[in-house]
């Protein structure tokens, strides 16, 4: 169960269920179709005694009370039930429109139905993984069973996207939003139960109500109100308006329960008391239309989730100029830290946003203040056409909720430490962050390259692999030049990256296929730099002149693209030097034979071209292991077809070196003295005794594909570099 799942089955029951009309009602029947509990479950949801909630599935599971016989014969009397749920089922089912059916056959004149189905979202299957839907294909379930599809909503966040269908055999309203609407505590549930703070703790912790700070966070909001002076300011959380009044301008205030005191609302200062959710889902669209945001507060729900979808929205209505204020950002210990509220001092787990942004949007700049109560994060840089975060909500928001997330530990702690904030001692840094573009505290310099490495069981190979493309190695480049994506797709064991490694960030695949193909585009997503390199195998170490003629090439022809040799180390190719024994620990030898992390250049003396460049320097290849293009060009490529499947994509690589080749007034670069140099490591072609066999069924998927045979490119390099290099 993934948190949009629980979070839309919530609302169903927020604006279908906890009315008048089912508060009527006693003894009322929930069927959960495929109520297993993965992971939670909509029992919590339905937790009201007035609820006889049973989960039904196919086989016994945890939280499971009926199991089927048979998947499309569900074991209640006609019109029996009065609430039938079915979240993340239908695409499992291969005759959907059957048990669609049923559901309705059980289903009371004025009973009601909520379906969960994903629209988008990766194969998973479960036995099987059949389909996605789009709204029409509900209107069509309505239609062929005579019953009414009351109200219909697709969630955008990733990577499921779901659809969510409300059915009745009554036709009854739906639903609409009415600002000061809001269901009594008659109907909360375990699940709300657990998201709400106690606001009022009857005995405080001793020694865990502290606060700490150099300076006031009101301090900051007041400058910031003063300098950068805001022509739409919008604030979370507004409590009694202390920050809220600060404001001169057109200023939107966001509370649910607001103890504001109404004096100080005016034409300029407009409250809308309602949840940011509702304010985003149901009235963002028509009052911010024409708006951009230029100063943002959030200090509303001190929950990760929560303060996740507060800048998703808010950053949809951003300018290049906007900053955004992120309040609780350092808990004073770790009971401030909890996700429970047990002192009246709470700032939650918002500290986590942090960690989360860093990671996923290094496009962003970041300040931290040493404010009191609780630190004050400030963000710059939005750009409201970025949608990572909201593709990647649902894994997202599982890694940084996992108790067993080993890394958010050292997070916590740096944050408890208020490591890296600024204290009131530094105003200079302060005020260059908020009136400079090019200063930045927190800010790493935007790489100028962005490497993909795809990984697979590479524990061995990866770290020569990291090593050849660090500073130490590397000609005229610095870390910071160069941004490193490892995408680990399906390894048995994960490769941890050193700490010093700043540079380098981790994907893991949580659905990886055989094929790199997918992994490489996810690569491609997450890439900062606007120059970005590919590579398919991440046991190949570099030579060290290929960063910096890449970006030579770069300079040289805007439309570039960069290609490098192959080589395999030993003295022969590697399908060839297996048959005779070399593996791993000959290779390791090899390596300690010459000194190449002094001198990368020294790995052609232990190396023979690879079959893909095996004619040389000066005649054409068919594929290139590190291939640099632009952004917009991979994007013009569409990056790897992922119609390639076999193990390790067959002719994936050299199919996207051709099709680079073929792409329009695009000048082809081949690094001359510079090369990619494969390691051993048990890979599908390279070092496969049954060769022959293997690229018969990787030509016949490319035919399959293409519908003709590969052929490489004849396209004329331009070579840059000189050969002495590897003296």
């Amino acid at each position: 169960m993934h948190p949009s799942s629980l979070e839309n089955m919530q609302k169903c029951y927020e604006r279908y269920i906890c009315n008048d009309i089912w508060r009527q009602k006693t003894a009322i029947s929930v069927i959960d179709i495929g109520g297993a509990n993965i992971n939670g479950s909509y029992r919590d949801i339905f937790s009201n005694q007035r609820f006889i909630y049973k989960a039904v599935d196919l086989e016994e599971n945890v939280g499971v009370d009926i199991v089927l016989n048979e998947p499309y014969s569900l074991p209640f009397k006609d019109n029996s039930i009065d609430i039938v749920l079915c979240g993340q089922v239908f695409e499992h089912v291969e005759y959907f429109w059957d048990l669609f059916s049923e559901i309705i056959r059980i289903l009371k004149s004025d009973g009601i139905f909520f379906l969960i189905a994903p629209s988008a979202g990766p194969i998973h299957k479960f036995p099987v993984d059949c389909f996605r839907y789009n709204p029409d294909a509900y209107v069509g379930l309505a239609k062929r069973e005579n019953c009414f599809l009351i109200d219909c909503w697709r969630d955008e966040r990733g990577p499921w996207k779901e659809l969510v269908g409300v059915f009745s055999k009554t036709k009854i309203s739906k639903f609409q939003y009415k600002p000061g609407d809001k269901y009594d505590e008659f109907w909360i549930n375990d699940y709300k139960r657990d998201l709400l703070p106690i606001f009022e703790v009857e005995q405080t912790i001793q020694d865990k109500e502290t606060i700490k700070g150099s300076f006031f966070y009101l301090n900051v909001l007041k400058y910031l109100h003063k300098v950068i002076k805001p022509k739409f300011y919008i604030e979370i959380g507004v409590k009694k308006g202390d920050s809220f009044k600060l404001s001169q301008s057109l200023s939107y205030g966001i509370d649910p329960e607001p103890e504001i005191d109404n004096n100080l609302l005016n034409k300029n200062k407009i409250l809308f008391r309602m949840t940011s959710d509702d304010f985003f889902e149901f009235f963002a669209q028509d009052v911010l239309k024409n708006k951009k945001i230029d100063l943002a507060f959030i200090d509303g729900m001190h929950l990760f989730e929560f303060v996740l979808r507060d800048f998703i929205n808010i950053e949809k209505y951003s300018n290049k100029n906007t900053i955004v204020l992120i309040d609780d950002i350092f808990p004073n210990n770790p009971i401030q830290a909890g996700q429970k509220r047990q002192t009246k001092v709470w700032m939650g787990d918002v500290w986590k946003i942090l960690y989360c942004l860093k990671k996923y949007r290094k496009d962003l700049d970041f300040l931290l203040l040493d404010t009191k109560p609780g630190g004050l994060l400030i963000i710059k840089g939005l750009d409201p056409k970025n949608t990572i975060l909201v593709n990647k909500y649902n894994t997202i928001v599982n890694e940084f909720n996992n108790s067993n997330n080993k890394q958010l530990d050292e997070c916590l702690k740096a944050q408890l430490e208020r490591k890296d904030a600024i204290s009131k001692d530094h105003p200079k840094a302060f005020f260059n962050f908020i009136n400079s573009e090019n200063i930045n505290i927190d800010k790493k310099t935007k790489p100028l390259i962005s490497v993909v490495v795809v990984a697979y069981n590479m524990n061995r190979e990866l770290p020569r692999t990291l090593y050849t493309m660090r500073d130490i190695y590397q000609k005229g480049i610095k870390d910071e030049h160069i941004e490193i994506i490892v995408v680990d797709n399906g390894s048995k064991s994960l490769y941890e990256i050193p700490p010093n490694y700043t540079n380098v960030r981790q994907i893991v695949i949580n659905n990886p296929s055989k094929s790199p193909a997918h992994a490489l585009n996810v690569g491609i997503e997450h890439a900062s730099a606007d120059f970005i390199c590919t590579m398919i195998d991440g046991a190949r170490m570099l030579s060290p002149g290929i960063f910096h003629y890449a970006l030579k090439a770069k300079k040289m022809y805007p439309r570039v693209i960069v290609s490098t040799l192959g080589f395999h180390l030993g003295k022969e190719v590697q399908p060839q030097s297996v048959l005779k024994g070399y593996n791993a620990l000959q290779e390791n030898l090899l390596l300690d034979s010459v000194n190449w992390q002094k001198n990368g250049y020294r790995l052609f003396s232990i190396s023979t071209f690879a079959g893909s460049s095996q004619e040389g320097w000066f005649s054409p290849i068919s594929e290139s292991n590190a291939l640099f293009m632009t952004r917009d060009l991979w994007k013009e490529l569409n990056g790897f077809d992922e119609q390639f499947v076999s193990p390790g994509g067959g002719l994936l690589n050299s199919d996207t070196y051709a099709r680079a080749c073929d792409l329009p007034d695009t000048p082809l670069v081949t690094l001359l003295g510079e090369g990619t140099f494969h390691q051993i490591h048990g890979g599908i072609a390279t070092n496969n005794i049954n060769l022959d066999s293997i690229l018969k069924k990787f030509r016949n998927e490319y035919r399959s594909i293409r519908g003709k045979d590969y052929t490489r490119p004849q396209k004329k390099p331009i070579l840059l570099g000189k050969l002495n290099n590897n003296l």
